[in-house]
């Protein structure tokens, strides 16, 4: 059998098909399903008609309604109506030059090309409000020489053939033809392309898709602006799902070079959502020089979910990326998020999620990545890469402030090409650490601190930097639990210690370092400046156990109600141990978390600050017998080995019985820095505290016992702190239940391996990540409360799993109990 004429032709146009043989075959192998009349009697009909069904043959040219082998022509003004009631439409094409088509039900089988707008100066227009419309072959075009206008607000389309063109001046010599999609309902599938704006380099944008509702199905390359042409996509609501990549690529592009020319694409997002499987490239350049290939993404809102990598620039194409509002979220597949070519990131409002993959600044020789992070805008990602490849003459820049935030693992210069600059600003910005890192902020040729200054929140966890920091009049603010360690040389100018620990094993030269009440300082380097120390109390200077290493401080020593600590356990009593030392003088005097004295020598040059302890760390039982605070060498709460009457002290081994039971919790003062803790009860017992109180430091914790161990604080259970310890923070539940959480927010473990062998339960009312690496034998794993949690340690047990409310989210590697699943 021939194929049909149009069909013919339009296979003859196509470079892959342009002999008889291969038109043949490939109607043979496209298994076309032929209806109606002979291709002898195909025939281009016109519409004569006003407005009316598409059955009434009076009204087509001939009496006679265009069928499997006609093309049906709507030029005269009029409107050809597909209603609910007719019979289904095999038609070969059809067009439209100032005319309407109207599909409000029944189905259309189309085999050949459908185009709106042909003629220069008119007007064509497809409208769908309900039914089903099979495009089987050929091309889709809104937008020829004329004006194209596609109106979907119902039912659906399927296009098959393989081209979709809005704004198509790739077919004849002209300067007015548009192309207009507005879609607000319906579905549009299609398996082949999608092309918004092809063709002719000239006046603007002549290709715009504007969705407000509905969804837009694609399998194929989906390009906004090409071979020269330029388009623009306003989504302000409704769903665009574009699957992943196959066999020719099929990405998603907003301006590319083909053709030997650049185009211009135009995507903004107001709304809506748009999932894909497939890349999204922000301009395309093809590696050409010169290239003239230019994207934009404006994003305001909505939700982008993406599974592969988002390119800002790529191949040498000028990409820009404005992001005011919504989400991205790059989930798992391929990739990263990456500026190369000539790529720039905007972002002032909204989240940009990289669960999977990094966050790359500057990516390959010869490009220039810009990352612009203010405002309300938010950042999450494993890592931070600024300057990728060790190439030459790549630049990558992040700014960040006024405002901004960044939650990462690591910010760091990964190239080591001296001619390829990394820098990274500070100015009123906040940057979130996600993981314990060595090298946090490391690399960059320039990472400055502006007048705004820089807050840094470990977030729990232990990291530390070897940068050199370039100062011009910014503050350095330390918040959230964990410490923030500098292990190289720089300089600051001033230092706000809010929560947590600052660890100074280099260098580090500033005007003053103040330490807030219940944060603390410490350290084998040197200080160039003054430390303020505490307000009125609680502030504390974590010691190192080594006599030959204490922390040098070229400055005064303000001291307001501070505490000397020890990081390790075990210190022996008698014996002196120098904790600092100061070139100015030190002011006020040191109280201790145990029994002993503090002796600064003010002859020494440098003058000289050291402990002595008078008595061991010992044993203490609770009792709870003056009141139900647990603090620091102050309330007797406890009995010895003797069953005297007894304070906790820093570094004490704590047994937790019956007598710590009962309704009211225990509440914790400060830092509390217990060598073990010991629970063995069969009610109910729980840890309080503040945000300011903490248990913290090296601590091994054993639940034993049928009855349960609430902890309703967030710890600081340190498995590797920066200055030495010598045992890591285990806890481990042999009997009854460990629940961390109490319905509220808070409720942590620190940095703690887990060993559960009995029961592990967790109760939060709002989102929770834990860290913690969990093992075990046996032990079962029960999940309350509203919040998704997410336990992003190494994870491994073979008892049962419980959810009985909120979502539990396991990050690899994580291997979950091998018993029963209840959710």
């Amino acid at each position: 059998m021939k194929p049909i004429p149009s069909i013919k032709r339009w296979l003859a146009s196509t470079s892959a098909f342009s002999d008889a043989a291969n038109i043949s075959s490939f109607a043979a192998l496209s298994g076309l399903i032929i209806f109606g009349a002979s291709t002898s009697n195909a025939a281009d009909i016109q519409w004569e008609g006003t407005t009316a069904s598409y059955t009434t043959a009076t009204d087509w040219q001939g009496d006679r309604v265009p069928t499997v082998d006609d093309n049906a022509f709507a030029d005269n003004g009029g409107t050809v109506q597909i209603l609910p009631t007719d019979p289904t439409w095999h038609v070969n094409d059809y067009r439209a030059s100032n005319g309407t088509f109207v599909q409000s039900g029944s189905r259309v089988e189309m085999w050949a090309w459908m185009r709106m707008g042909v003629n220069e100066g008119t007007t064509g227009t497809f409208e769908m409000t309900g039914g089903k419309h099979e495009h089987n072959g050929g091309s889709f075009h809104i937008g020829e020489r004329g004006n194209g206008i596609m109106n979907l607000s119902g039912g659906s389309i399927y296009f098959r053939g393989q081209y979709a063109i809005v704004g198509n001046r790739g077919e004849g010599p002209n300067t007015t033809g548009t192309g207009v999609v507005n879609q607000s309902g319906g579905k549009f599938n299609g398996t082949g392309e999608l092309w918004v704006g092809h063709a002719h380099v000239g006046d603007g944008v002549f290709g715009t898709y504007n969705m407000t509702g509905g969804t837009l199905n694609l399998g194929n390359w989906f390009s906004i602006g090409r071979a020269g042409g330029d388009g623009e996509f306003v989504l302000t609501d409704g769903t665009i799902n574009k699957s992943q990549e196959n066999s020719n690529g099929s990405q998603m592009v907003l301006g590319i070079h083909d053709g030997g020319i650049g185009s211009s694409g135009h995507f903004k997002q107001d709304g809506g959502t748009l999932k894909s499987g497939s890349e999204l490239w922000v301009s395309q350049g093809a590696n050409v020089a010169d290239n003239g290939a230019k994207g934009t993404y404006d994003m305001n809102g909505g939700v982008i979910d993406i599974n592969n990598w988002i390119a800002v620039g790529r191949q040498g194409g000028q990409g820009t990326m404005n992001i005011n509002g919504g989400t991205i979220r790059k989930f798992g597949g391929g990739g990263s998020f990456t500026l190369t070519g000539t790529g720039t990131v905007n972002h002032t409002g909204g989240l940009v999620d990289i669960r999977a993959g990094s966050l790359m600044v500057g990516e390959v020789a010869l490009s220039t990545g810009v990352y612009n992070l203010q405002g309300t805008g938010v950042v999450e990602v494993p890592q931070t890469i600024v300057v990728v490849n060790g190439d030459t003459n790549i630049t990558g820049t992040l700014n960040m402030g006024p405002g901004g935030t960044l939650k990462t693992g690591r910010l760091f210069k990964q190239g080591a090409s001296a001619s390829s600059p990394a820098t990274v600003t500070f100015d009123d910005t906040t940057l979130i650490a996600t993981a314990n890192e060595a090298n946090f902020i490391s690399g960059f040729n320039t990472a400055e601190i502006r007048a705004g200054g820089l807050r840094l929140d470990t977030n729990g966890f232990n990291v530390a930097t070897p940068q050199l920091f370039t100062v011009n009049g910014g503050t350095l603010t330390k918040n959230g639990r964990g410490t923030l360690g500098f292990t190289g040389s720089t300089s600051m100018d001033l230092v706000d210690i809010k929560a947590g620990l600052l660890d100074v094993d280099g260098t580090m030269s500033a005007n003053t370092i103040t330490v807030a009440d219940n944060a603390g300082i410490s350290g084998t380097g040197t200080i160039g400046g003054n430390i303020d120390l505490g307000v009125t109390s609680g502030a504390y200077l974590l010691a190192n156990s080594n006599d030959a290493t204490p922390l040098s401080v070229q400055g005064d020593i303000n001291v307001n109600g501070a505490r000397i600590d020890f990081a390790n356990h075990g210190i022996p009593k008698n014996v002196p141990i120098t904790v600092a030392t100061s070139t100015q003088s030190v002011f006020n005097s040191f109280t201790l978390g145990r029994a002993g004295n503090v002796a600064i020598d003010f002859e020494a040059i440098p003058l000289t600050v050291k402990v002595t302890f008078t008595e061991d760390n010992k044993p203490v039982t609770w009792t709870g017998s003056t009141n139900k605070t647990w603090d620091i060498f102050s309330t007797k709460n406890w009995v010895n080995a003797s069953n005297v009457a007894s304070s906790f002290s820093q570094s004490d081994t704590v047994n937790l019985g019956n007598a710590a039971g009962g309704t009211a919790p225990i509440v914790i003062k400060g830092p509390v820095r217990p060598a073990v803790i010991n629970v063995d009860n069969t009610n109910t017992i729980t840890l309080q505290g503040t945000a300011a109180d903490d248990i913290a430091g090296s601590v091994v914790l054993t639940k034993a016992g049928a009855g349960k161990l609430v902890i309703d604080l967030d710890t600081s259970l340190n498995a590797n702190q920066t200055t030495p310890t010598a045992v890591p923070s285990t806890v481990t539940v042999n009997a009854g239940e460990l629940q961390v959480g109490n319905g509220g927010t808070v409720g942590s473990l620190g940095l703690a391996s887990i060993v559960n062998n009995a029961l592990l339960s967790f109760n939060h009312s709002g989102p929770k990540t834990l860290p913690n690496p969990i093992s075990g034998t046996g032990g079962s794993i029960a999940k309350a409360g509203a919040g998704n949690l997410k336990l992003t340690g190494a994870v491994s047990y073979t008892g049962t799993t419980t959810i009985s409310a909120g979502r539990l989210t396991f990050q690899t590697p994580a291997v979950p109990g091998t018993g029963a699943i209840t959710n």
